[in-house]
């Protein structure tokens, strides 16, 4: 939940779990409620969460990235006062615990907040009213996403670089790959990088949003690996099957591309792809398709092609291998 101190709890684990936390300056003490559905479970979580040790607090907020906590806190108040945002901040655990280890935090974080804020203004995401500040419904948006706030940006100024009408949902899933999250996963390549895919890429998404794949790339090792992600991903949903797309992306054995790449490229778009869909829908001015968006999901998810995905609602368990070869046999409902 954006904005609170603790990381999120494994749902498993705390599945019988259920209060409140404590807040600084208002109260402080939680409270928990444990419940047991067995004698022995009861022992089990008395032992641990009475008796036991106390986890440690963290919070979730990142001091290296102001930018994301200041957006996920104005996603939680109707208006603030501007000269109050800093208060936001220091009222956090995260805040608490800057100004312990530096006292003067505070002062040092005002002028880095009225940068932030004066782009996130310039940007549509905030509004002002005399001195008061609120999320536009775009800000909104990019705050109660799991985007961080630069990924947030990003996305909207790819966005505007291109021609709505060429916006699809299978070019926003290219587009994707120019955030900082997926930059950050390993894409197996070349020392110096791979710049065929660049070519492919152009041929298969066209020149705009292939073009738009350079947008900050730190590299051009960076930009030909977002374009590879992108044909991996596109290969996917298009059913190709795994070994050869195995194949067709791994230049040497040093550099393989395995199932398992093949999966968290996949996964890795499909989480971002949530966000990115309510995002584009406010820039573009125009209603999501929500039977399309959700087909894609599941199309991500399964690694079919739309024309496939009645396979999976057969009533029985199928490999994507086994859907594949039902499908190229021209056999897609149950009765077929």
């Amino acid at each position: 939940y954006p904005g609170r101190e603790r990381q999120p709890y494994p749902v498993a684990q705390y599945k019988n779990m259920a209060g409140r936390a404590g807040r600084l300056g208002y109260e402080a003490e939680g409270k928990a409620i444990l419940i047991a559905d067995t004698p022995m479970e009861r022992n089990q979580l008395f032992q641990r969460y009475v008796e036991g040790q106390p986890e440690a607090i963290a919070s979730s907020f990142d001091p290296n990235d102001p930018g994301t906590w200041v957006i996920r806190l104005l996603a939680q108040v109707t208006e603030v006062p501007r000269a109050a945002v800093i208060d936001l901040i220091a009222n956090t655990y995260g805040g608490y615990l800057a100004a312990l280890r530096n006292p003067a935090w505070r002062g040092q974080m005002v002028p880095t907040l009225e940068r932030l804020l004066d782009r996130m203004l310039a940007d549509g995401l905030v509004e002002a009213d005399r001195d008061s500040l609120r999320l536009t419904m775009l800000g909104r948006a990019c705050g109660e996403s799991p985007l961080t706030l630069e990924s947030a940006m990003r996305l909207v100024e790819l966005l505007r670089r291109i021609d709505p009408a060429e916006i699809t949902l299978e070019s926003l899933l290219v587009l994707v790959e120019c955030l900082p999250e997926r930059d950050e996963d390993y894409t197996p390549q070349n020392r110096k990088g791979e710049p065929r895919w660049q070519q492919e890429a152009q041929d298969r998404f066209g020149h705009s949003v292939a073009r738009a794949l350079q947008h900050r790339a730190e590299s051009d090792v960076a930009y030909y690996g977002r374009c590879k992600r992108a044909l991996v991903v596109s290969d996917w949903i298009a059913g190709e099957p795994i070994n050869e797309i195995e194949a067709r992306y791994t230049s040497n054995p040093f550099v393989r591309v395995g199932h398992g790449d093949i999966r968290g490229y996949a996964d890795g778009s499909r989480f971002l792809l949530e966000s990115a869909l309510r995002i584009s829908a406010i820039v573009l001015e125009r209603a999501e398709d929500e039977e399309a968006a959700n087909l894609l999901l599941t199309r991500l998810d399964l690694g079919l092609p739309a024309a496939a995905v009645p396979l999976s609602a057969l009533g029985f368990p199928l490999t994507r291998g086994e859907m594949l070869a039902l499908f190229r046999a021209g056999h897609v409902n149950r009765e077929a």
